[in-house]
């Protein structure tokens, strides 16, 4: 499989404020720390769970309605992208062609928190 591809924060905020934002599921895979702030409609999936197939299963398929999906932790370091690889091979092993786009928001929610925390559309606390 190639390289992951990123994407910015600002190219995040401006699909979750335009028309395309039910194509576009955000998948944060934090873990305890979600529930301190998080992207305002985000999936939380710890990363934890990722190896956990009886979990994962019914998480893969619901993310395959997506069109795109933007995985991040605290920086997007490491479980952000382990994630992200995870979850893209396997919505393209189960999916094939149909299968959405995976990508890992750079910087993570630490970047993203700095640009837009006082933003109640993009934000919750």
């Amino acid at each position: 499989m190639g390289d992951l591809s990123y994407m910015e924060p600002y190219q995040l905020s401006s699909l979750l404020r335009s028309n395309e934002k039910n194509n576009v599921t955000v998948v944060d895979v934090r873990d305890d720390d979600f529930e301190g702030g998080h992207i305002k409609g985000a999936v939380n999936i710890p990363s934890l769970q990722f190896n956990n197939e009886p979990y994962m299963e019914p998480v893969v398929q619901n993310l395959q309605k997506s069109s795109l999906v933007v995985v991040h932790c605290m920086f997007s370091q490491v479980r952000g992208p382990k994630c992200a690889r995870i979850l893209n091979e396997r919505l393209k092993r189960l999916f094939t062609s149909s299968a959405p786009e995976v990508c890992v928001l750079r910087g993570g929610f630490a970047n993203f928190s700095a640009l837009y925390s006082l933003e109640a559309d993009l934000i919750e606390k």
